[in-house]
């Protein structure tokens, strides 16, 4: 098989080749170095892009663990002050527990699982009628005032201290019931009694009234805190909180309840303590009881009129009286 005659090339020619072949060499190199390059700069982009990311999840979590732990600790010290730990408290919190009946459930009997061994720890003594937590309060804040004025009597104390103290250590002292004592007292009574005009049954018929009743009671109610006929305050009007009124109410008799006044007993009682009060005082045995007994039919009467009647007035010129 023959081919056809090739064509020659001249000796400039194949110079020009080589020159073409040199030139384009460099220039694929360079291409190549290039590709490698971009290569290298995207991949450490890429580990730059990881390790970042890395980083951020690590410093996230971190960042959680922390808010974690400040939640945690703050919940703690939150509780912490919330419970009170102080001997009052964990007191209280045991007698709560005494009381509780634990062994039953309290879904089915709450009222026994919560109060369950408060009558067993508790009975109701023969001279009473009810006993409750509050009674126990107040025995405790009883005992805490007698122990405070037995204290000895000092000069440094407020004035209304000093007397509180006299007043509770001579009604307790040993020689409470000592002529000196009684004199005392007596001569103290006439001494008040005399600034409102003196005891009626002492004087008899040449008793005349120093005072006019309105004043009577203003003094009495000022500076005694005594209502004998009737109690009157300011108090929030119930069918209006925004405005006041003045309230008339019954004052408080010495039996308290009207039926008091209806038992034989307690009525004998009374008067045999009335008339000991006006004989020492200096009235005359029979006067004395005639006049205690004409006082004790008045308080009698007030008392029933007002365990049926109720008055209060809205204004110094309006009054509304209920029936109940």
């Amino acid at each position: 098989m023959t081919s056809g005659p090739q064509p020659s090339v001249t000796s400039g020619e194949h110079n020009c080749l080589m020159a073409e072949t040199q030139i384009r060499s460099p220039s694929t190199s360079t291409k190549k170095h290039k590709n490698s390059t971009n290569w290298l700069k995207a991949h450490l982009c890429q580990n730059k892009l990881t390790f970042g990311l890395c980083l951020s999840l690590v410093l996230a979590i971190a960042i959680v663990i922390s808010l974690l732990f400040l939640y945690i600790l703050h919940t703690r010290v939150r509780l912490d002050r919330q419970l009170c730990l102080t001997p009052e408290c964990i007191s209280l919190a045991a007698d709560t527990y005494n009381a509780m009946d634990i062994a039953v459930d309290p879904c089915e009997d709450f009222y026994q699982f919560a109060c369950g061994n408060w009558d067993k720890s508790h009975p109701i003594p023969e001279d009473r009628n009810v006993r409750s937590s509050f009674e126990s309060f107040v025995n405790d804040v009883v005992d805490l005032y007698r122990e405070l004025l037995r204290k000895p009597i000092l000069d440094t104390e407020p004035d209304a201290v000093r007397k509180l103290k006299i007043f509770y250590q001579t009604c307790v002292s040993a020689d409470r019931d000592s002529p000196a004592v009684e004199n005392a007292t007596l001569d103290l009574l006439l001494r008040h009694l005399d600034r409102f005009g003196g005891f009626p049954p002492l004087y008899g018929e040449r008793w005349k009234p120093k005072l006019s009743l309105e004043r009577l009671l203003a003094e009495l109610h000022v500076k005694f805190n005594t209502e004998p006929l009737f109690e009157l305050k300011v108090a929030a009007d119930d069918m209006n909180n925004t405005q006041h009124i003045i309230l008339f109410n019954h004052p408080s008799v010495f039996l308290q309840a009207s039926a008091a006044y209806e038992s034989k007993d307690e009525i004998d009682a009374y008067l045999k303590f009335m008339v000991s009060v006006a004989k020492s005082l200096g009235v005359e045995r029979t006067l004395a009881n005639h006049e205690m007994q004409r006082i004790l039919n008045m308080e009698t009467a007030l008392a029933n009129s007002f365990e049926t009647r109720f008055y209060f007035s809205t204004s110094s010129s309006e009054s509304i009286h209920f029936d109940l």
